[in-house]
């Protein structure tokens, strides 16, 4: 079954990716590409805070994948609130909770 959380997959594709594209494994390899290509300007970015809050979180997110994914660095609670979301084992916060749980000390 293919994780589709704006119900939109046969028309937009997998996670509405620039593209259209409905292989995930290909999808997969955009993605890879995307962030190695974005990471040496996420690392700047981060280093300069001096504190990391729940925006920064978001900025790195469009810097990771805006060049794929239109909704990326949106808050989740706009994009996809009822979705929990997992990704190699890994379970994200909900959306409603996102906000909250990232400024956790």
């Amino acid at each position: 079954m293919t994780f589709d959380p704006f119900g939109d997959f046969e028309t937009r594709g997998y996670l509405r990716n620039i593209q259209g594209l409905k292989d995930q494994r290909s999808v997969g390899r955009l993605e890879h590409d995307a962030f190695r290509s974005a990471l040496p300007g996420v690392l700047e970015h981060i280093s300069s805070r001096r504190r990391f809050g729940y925006q920064d979180v978001l900025d790195v997110h469009r810097m990771l994948f805006a060049s794929l994914y239109p909704w990326a660095g949106q808050d989740g609670a706009r994009t996809a609130p009822d979705q929990l979301v997992t990704k190699g084992g890994l379970a994200f916060a909900y959306p409603a909770r996102s906000r909250r749980e990232s400024s956790t000390p």
